[in-house]
């Protein structure tokens, strides 16, 4: 049977809704597992995605790391935001302060050095 309790985890989101609840999920059953989490756009764009990481850990009062990545798809087109369904910001138009900060190193070297590392 496959379990998650020995393995490493990279949350990949694009964090509106449903990956908020996702990270919320992941940190509370899994908190030592958790490498970080990389994001991208999709559901609102990046910068917004990674803010709504950063703003779900802060009110989880986490300390994972975050690293923001792709604006794009890898066919370098545009993604396609769903703001009608996850509200403006995302997360259901919900504000929460953070003074947290996303990590300097691109997701995809991120995930590149977890991967040889783990």
């Amino acid at each position: 049977m496959f379990s998650l309790k020995d393995k490493k985890i990279i949350i990949n989101v694009d964090t509106g809704i449903d990956d908020a609840l996702a990270i919320i999920l992941l940190c509370r059953y899994f908190p030592n597992n958790i490498l970080g989490i990389s994001t991208c756009g999709g559901n609102v764009d990046l910068d917004l995605v990674t803010e709504n990481s950063l703003a779900i850990l802060s009110l989880l009062g986490l300390s994972v790391p975050v690293y923001s990545g792709s604006k794009k798809t890898v066919d370098e087109k545009e993604y396609i935001s769903a703001f009608d369904y996850h509200g403006n910001n995302g997360i259901c138009n919900i504000e929460i302060n953070t003074n947290k900060k996303e990590e300097p190193m691109e997701a995809k070297e991120f995930i590149i050095e977890s991967s040889k590392k783990y």
